[in-house]
């Protein structure tokens, strides 16, 4: 191509209008070395990898040293396209207009809801490399003014990430993620944030074994929380305290802090502010559930049972809902009725990808199979 020509296949390729012969020319000098933007697209037109294009670059730059201020050798040409990259990056997140927050956002709530609706192992490269994004964003930009809704963004999707790491049984990626989110939390200088992945992070703990280092957790999240957060999350964090109280075996106060976390659901429990939190009055009724069944409490079947019949429960949470079930009716006696909740609880946790559910069927699967035994 002449050097018109590939102006005008470049400005073609990027819509625009801007790019002269004069400047194709620059960079055949090696005057100037083509930004980023201009590099993608010089990709495509000339159907080359980014590897090719950098050698093709320093070559041209070491053929005529004397006709350009880049000095010729192959470390210097990297410095420079290395430069050139850094400078571009750092004008983009310099921007104050919102819209790479915006678009960050916007990925980080569709993964959300495909995560809910879906489960899975497949969501998992694209959350990684989503996190991986936004860490690479953080990194360029410098002002606290553009990194904090960065982080915040950053703390929101590590925690869905730990959530379903913990959900697969990968308990030392769920840790990273929650460090991540902490930190990421902290720099987003956001209390609810901070206090959420915190709450969560005690569920890590809680599969470690660590249970009184989980209960310490969460109540020093609820510490962080205080009144500077949104009512739902302080219900949201009453009811994990709670869990992590039943778990430690203490009933007494499992139930008292369960009952102040339905009395601060709100009555309209939604609250743009706080997407990563799904709780209302059936979402809560679910969860006292597993509580009860945890402390071996007949009343767990009823509120369960009452549960059931929603149609807004994640997949995972359907899978964990009816494994519950299954666990009160055996410790109930109603072997039938348990072995039917078994059978519905399978298939849902197989397609929502839950290691942990499975875990716990295949638990009491084998409890049912030795207690028949007896009985023969």
């Amino acid at each position: 191509m002449s050097q018109s020509e590939l102006a005008s296949e470049l400005n073609r390729a990027a819509q625009r209008d801007s790019l002269t012969r004069h400047e194709v020319s620059r960079w055949e000098r090696g005057e100037v070395v083509p930004g980023r933007y201009w590099r993608d697209h010089l990709c495509a037109v000339l159907a080359m990898p980014v590897s090719s294009l950098r050698t093709a670059i320093r070559d041209g730059n070491s053929a005529s040293p004397g006709e350009q201020d880049l000095p010729g050798s192959p470390n210097e040409a990297d410095y420079v396209l290395a430069r050139a990259e850094l400078v571009e990056r750092l004008q983009l997140t310099f921007v104050d207009d919102g819209t790479v927050v915006s678009m960050l956002k916007d990925q980080t709530n569709y993964l959300r809801l495909l995560d809910r609706r879906m489960g899975g192992a497949g969501l998992t490269q694209q959350l990684d490399g989503h996190i991986a994004g936004m860490r690479d964003v953080l990194c360029q930009a410098v002002l606290a003014r553009h990194r904090q809704p960065i982080a915040a963004e950053l703390a929101g999707a590590c925690t869905l990430a730990g959530w379903r790491c913990l959900d697969r049984g990968a308990i030392a990626d769920a840790r990273q993620h929650y460090d991540v989110a902490v930190s990421a939390a902290r720099e987003a200088d956001s209390p609810a944030l901070l206090a959420h992945a915190m709450g969560e992070h005690s569920f890590v703990l809680i599969d470690l074994g660590q249970v009184a280092i989980a209960l310490a957790l969460v109540q020093e999240a609820r510490a962080v929380a205080k009144s500077k957060v949104p009512r739902l999350l302080t219900s949201w964090l009453c009811a994990t305290e709670a869990e992590v109280q039943a778990v430690a075996g203490n009933g007494d106060r499992s139930r008292k802090t369960f009952d102040e976390a339905a009395r601060l659901l709100p009555d309209a429990p939604v609250d743009p502010a706080l997407p990563y939190i799904t709780l209302d009055h059936t979402h809560l009724t679910r969860w006292r559930g597993n509580i009860l069944a945890r402390l071996g409490d007949d009343e767990a079947i009823r509120h369960l049972y009452a549960a059931s019949g929603a149609q807004d429960h994640s997949l995972r949470a359907r899978a964990g809902l009816h494994t519950d079930l299954a666990y009160a009716l055996t410790a109930s006696g109603e072997n039938d009725e348990a072995g039917v909740q078994l059978g519905i609880a399978r298939p849902l946790a197989e397609r929502a990808g839950s290691q942990r559910q499975r875990r716990r069927i295949a638990q009491l699967t084998s409890q049912r199979q030795d207690m028949q035994q007896r009985d023969q």
